[in-house]
């Protein structure tokens, strides 16, 4: 089946294997859950619902950036393909 085909059929989606989860990654992950229960074990029950509405939103916008700088990097991809086409079989 051809990419287009399996983008057509419903078979592509970058979204869902957009993360590496290689040994470095999962460390970070680690450290980053690690840190974050350590900064909420202090906070009061107010504090913490607070700080849960923050990350939500920083959640949100991460995803919006994630698929900004995706949507960015097929362009360019694209335009790379096609300029290299258009210079290797002298069309203009």
């Amino acid at each position: 089946m051809s990419v287009l085909e399996e983008l057509w059929e419903g078979g592509l989606h970058p979204a869902e294997r957009s993360s590496v989860w290689d040994g470095e990654s999962r460390e970070q992950l680690r450290r980053l859950r690690e840190r974050e229960e350590a900064l909420t074990a202090g906070l009061s029950a107010e504090q913490r619902a607070r700080f849960e509405t923050f990350m939500e939103a920083y959640t949100q916008y991460h995803g919006l950036s994630e698929k900004e700088r995706f949507i960015a990097g097929f362009r360019l991809g694209s335009r790379l393909t096609a300029e290299a086409l258009v210079k290797n079989t002298g069309i203009s």
